[in-house]
C-alpha cells in the first residue's frame, strides 16, 4: 500500500510551508495504524521566498516519510532547475 501526497507550490505565500506541515502530519498518523510506503512530493516553478525555510522543513522531515522538493524555474530568462532535496532517500 503506498500514499501519497502531491503540493504544488502556485506563489509567494508562506503558507505552503504550513501546508506540507499538515500534510507530514496526516500522513504520520496513519502510518501509526498501518504500514505503507508513505510519500511528501512537493513542486515549485517559482523562485520562492521561503526557500530555506521548505527546504529545512523537508531535510528534517521523519524518515518514515519520503519527502522530495523539486524546483524548477525561470531567473533572469535562464533555467535554473537544481537538484531535488529530500530528507535522505535516494529516487
Amino acid at each position: 500500500m503506498t500514499a501519497i501526497e502531491l503540493k504544488y507550490i502556485a506563489n509567494n505565500s508562506r503558507k505552503f510551508i504550513e501546508e506540507v506541515e499538515k500534510d507530514n502530519r496526516k500522513i504520520s498518523i496513519e502510518l501509526k495504524y498501518q504500514s505503507f510506503e508513505a510519500y511528501n512530493l512537493v513542486f515549485c516553478n517559482k523562485q520562492y521566498y521561503y526557500i530555506d525555510e521548505l527546504t529545512k522543513l523537508v531535510e528534517n522531515t521523519n524518515s518514515n516519510i519520503k519527502i522530495m522538493l523539486a524546483i524548477s524555474h525561470y531567473t533572469n530568462n535562464k533555467k535554473k532547475t537544481p537538484r531535488p532535496i529530500t530528507n535522505g532517500w535516494s529516487f
